[in-house]
């Protein structure tokens, strides 16, 4: 990646959802810390969201503790067919992620952010995607509450509004970063794209649930980056060739250097927090992170 006009150069980094698999973003963003990548600007949704914020805090080592120690009971509670009497009686999710909301209160200090920081929630009643900020009231529950996903979990209900995951509407947050026109934008996803996810047989309600959502998510973060990567080509190519191109909003479209990091193979369940699985996508993200770097000069 080439600097211009020897001006120093500012990195945006965007973080995708994928529940337990944010174990491979770890490992992707321990690897860029280690070649002295730094950023300017952070965005993420869902486990994007508690990832990014705790990499905007700069408290990378303290995310690699929680990554390799995180059991089950740390995120959520319940067990099936148990769960399905407190669904019967009212509840609006199946499993109980109180420990979640705990574990973020406990770790998440907004007032140590020092960068800009931008995650992303959906307002159930609306439909709404909303991109928070540090400074917004109640910083640390939306952090907790853009982790969580439909169905599995509760909303988070504050102020008559219930919000959930931000990956609903918005897998991939790259416009919450494109909007500050940072000189380059490192992506680091859960999924690989054009891929389906992985093969799995529900064997109750909760894998059906779980397997829906992957498929609309992953159908979701594909149509992201894809017109990300078609609209960046475009305007290289009318850069080269003289040509500005105009946004429907009146400005122009700016190219943006980046580097996408993604796995190789669909890494499997985000709900899947064994030691063996977190471990072994802790190691690909790592080894996904090398590749890139490798076929990319970044300078820090």
């Amino acid at each position: 990646m080439e600097e211009s006009n020897n001006e120093p150069s500012s990195t945006a980094l965007v973080l995708s959802g994928g529940g337990s698999k944010g174990a491979f973003q770890l490992g992707a963003l321990e690897v860029l810390a280690e070649r002295g990548v730094t950023y300017d600007g952070v965005a993420g949704v869902s486990v994007g969201a508690l990832n990014g914020t705790l990499v905007a805090c700069d408290r990378l080592d303290r995310l690699g503790t929680i990554w390799r120690t995180i059991e089950r009971q740390d995120v959520y509670r319940g067990r099936w067919p148990w769960v399905l009497f407190k669904v019967l009686a009212g509840r609006k999710g199946l499993y109980n992620n109180a420990p979640l909301l705990k574990l973020i209160r406990r770790e998440v200090d907004p007032d140590n952010i020092d960068i800009p920081l931008e995650i992303g929630v959906v307002k159930l009643e609306s439909g709404e995607y909303v991109a928070i900020r540090p400074d917004s009231p109640r910083f640390n529950e939306l952090v907790f509450a853009s982790t969580s996903i439909p169905i599995i979990w509760p909303p988070y209900e504050t102020g008559g509004d219930s919000f959930v995951d931000g990956g609903l509407r918005n897998i991939t947050p790259l416009g919450d970063v494109i909007d500050h026109h940072p000189d380059r934008i490192i992506i680091i996803t859960t999924e690989p794209r054009d891929k389906p996810p992985a093969s799995m047989r529900p064997g109750n309600i909760i894998d059906v649930a779980q397997r829906s959502l992957s498929i609309l998510l992953d159908e979701t973060f594909d149509n992201d980056i894809d017109a990300f990567l078609r609209i960046n080509r475009l305007v290289k190519q009318a850069e080269q060739g003289g040509v500005t191109l105009q946004r429907p909003d009146g400005g122009t479209y700016q190219f943006f250097d980046h580097l996408l990091i993604e796995p190789d193979d669909p890494l499997g369940s985000g709900l899947d927090f064994s030691r063996r699985s977190l471990d072994a996508w802790i190691a690909q993200g790592r080894a996904a992170a090398e590749r890139a770097l490798n076929e990319m000069d970044l300078p820090a």
